[in-house]
């Protein structure tokens, strides 16, 4: 299926004018609305959603400023490509626009196969934005499911960035997390202490990444983190470093059960064979062939006869 040409709205209260843009659009292959002045133009903004907004400035009822307004104001208007046309040049204008909420600014009498090429530009800018959004909205939905947080420091110990799943990690308001030192803070003093150490290694060492697990305390137990991190830059040349944060408290939890079901008996929660023979193995490699070794096996009588009379939980 041809997917549908995208929707222009162009608002001129000068009809010449609005007609030569109409018809370099039109030629371009968009879609075109009109409307009068600035008031229709929010009128059909509201009703046609377009996909891109072409303002003059100078329109009776509303002028091109405070239409750009109005249709931000829309739920739907707040990340539409607004382009206002102005016959004056001057900053005022231009800072008027933009403070307007306008996405950017053109000479009115563009040429209008440039025009039409400005437009095209908005319009992909537009969808870039949009799909960078959606991405970063799943990334947030992810990090939530799978309750990981990120934080960027500064040599400093400022944070530069951090994601709204940290703040649930580690059990501070997002008006507490100031930097490096309030994260520690909120860890047991002990695995405070090895993080603080981690990453003063990891900026004197770069390339030593940071991984190590930390306990942080709470109302129902220990909460398992798992820190890893690196250094890194941002687009400046100063280097910042990243740290996830992962909760492996369930995981931990899993296989500790694990390793219960693996190494003990269910009925008597005493180590079972298998755990006896890898404890042997063990024995066997530290002796090296130089020392001697013994087992001692220690027999409980009857204990058939009590399982058979009273079953294995008793």
């Amino acid at each position: 299926m041809t997917p549908a040409a995208p929707t222009v709205l162009v608002a001129d209260d000068d009809p010449l004018a609005r007609m030569v843009v109409e018809a370099a659009l039109a030629g371009a292959g968009y879609a075109v609305l009109a409307a009068e002045d600035g008031a229709d133009a929010v009128r059909v903004f509201q009703a046609s959603r377009p996909d891109c907004v072409l303002l003059d400035v100078m329109m009776p009822v509303l002028d091109g400023f405070a239409a750009c307004r109005a249709i931000r104001a829309h739920p739907a208007g707040g990340t539409v490509p607004i382009l206002v046309l102005t016959s004056r040049d001057d900053v005022e204008a231009i800072a008027s626009a933009y403070a307007a909420g306008a996405t950017d600014f053109a000479q009115k009498g563009l040429n209008p196969r440039l025009l039409s090429e400005r437009v095209r530009f908005l319009l992909r800018t537009a969808g870039l934005q949009r799909g960078l959004a959606a991405s970063q909205a799943r990334l947030a939905n992810a990090q939530r499911v799978a309750r990981i947080g990120h934080l960027e420091l500064a040599r400093d110990g400022s944070v530069l960035d951090y994601s709204p799943v940290l703040t649930e990690l580690v059990g501070l308001p997002p008006s507490a997390v100031t930097g490096r030192d309030a994260l520690l803070a909120a860890l047991a003093a002990a695995d405070g202490a090895s993080l603080a150490s981690a990453i003063e290694e990891c900026w004197r060492t770069p390339g030593g990444p940071v991984h190590l697990e930390v306990a942080l305390p709470e109302a129902a137990g220990v909460r398992r983190l798992r820190v890893d991190g690196e250094l890194g830059t941002t687009g400046g040349s100063a280097p910042t470093l990243t740290l996830t944060l992962q909760d492996v408290t369930r995981l931990r939890r899993a296989e500790a059960e694990v390793r219960q079901l693996a190494y003990y008996d269910a009925a008597t929660r005493l180590p079972n064979r298998r755990f006896t023979r890898e404890r042997l193995r063990r024995c066997l490699r530290a002796a090296g062939g130089t020392r001697r070794c013994g087992v001692l096996v220690l027999r409980i009588d009857d204990v058939e006869r009590v399982i058979g009379s009273l079953g294995s939980t008793a």
